[in-house]
């Protein structure tokens, strides 16, 4: 099963940001997300898709992947995964081990094992060892709307939806304890604060928050 061919493909798709202006990373307005997928295809006629995270700089790791990862897997043999792995990470080292060769390298690798449960006819969970559980626990992410009000809106819109689980962005405390609120008493709420406070602060919001 040799790769024949290796491409890059970017997709955008649309977001709904709730009713807050659109977020951005490095002002960069963000109205969609991004991904950036990677397709493998063989001489056998399979097709392998993998998916390469890029921190929202996709277009600078597209060129990355198309210029120095990808010209190493055409004429490889896609069923041996770990020897194109370890060549990939030997050849490129110089590059680094986090950053875009290595989001290159993981999305590359995520195309070789869709092939290679394809090629099997075999789900990926039982060539990466068997289930572990019968079913996943999924959870609605939120953006930080710092409104009481508009947080606790897109909270309830989640329940409806069917969420059980709810993960904020929030820092500020009447922020959070509407949200809170909103969920009821039959939905747990997750606090992500993205890193803005000190160890001190840290604690001191752990105590506050505990009654919540």
């Amino acid at each position: 099963m040799i790769i024949t061919r290796a491409e890059t493909i970017l997709v955008s798709i649309p977001f709904k940001a709730g009713g807050i202006p659109p977020w951005s990373f490095g002002g960069d307005p963000k109205c969609n997300f991004d991904t950036l997928l990677i397709r493998l295809e063989t001489d056998s006629g399979l097709v392998g898709w993998g998916e390469a995270f890029s921190r929202n700089e996709d277009r600078a790791l597209k060129a990355m992947i198309d210029t120095r990862v990808l010209p190493l897997v055409v004429g490889r043999d896609a069923a041996s995964i770990a020897n194109l792995k370890f060549d990939l990470e030997f050849q490129l080292h110089n590059f680094g081990r986090i950053g875009p060769i290595m989001y290159g390298i993981s999305g590359v690798d995520i195309a070789l094992w869709d092939l290679l449960g394809k090629a099997t006819d075999r789900p990926l969970v039982e060539l990466l060892g068997g289930p572990f559980a019968e079913e996943l626990t999924v959870y609605a992410s939120l953006l930080r709307y710092g409104e009481p009000n508009e947080v606790a809106r897109i909270t309830r819109e989640a329940i409806e939806r069917g969420y059980r689980h709810i993960k904020l962005h929030e820092v500020s405390l009447p922020v959070i304890e509407a949200a809170v609120a909103a969920a009821g008493q039959d939905a747990s709420v997750m606090l992500d604060t993205n890193c803005p406070w000190s160890v001190e602060q840290a604690l001191y919001h752990d105590r506050v928050l505990e009654p919540l």
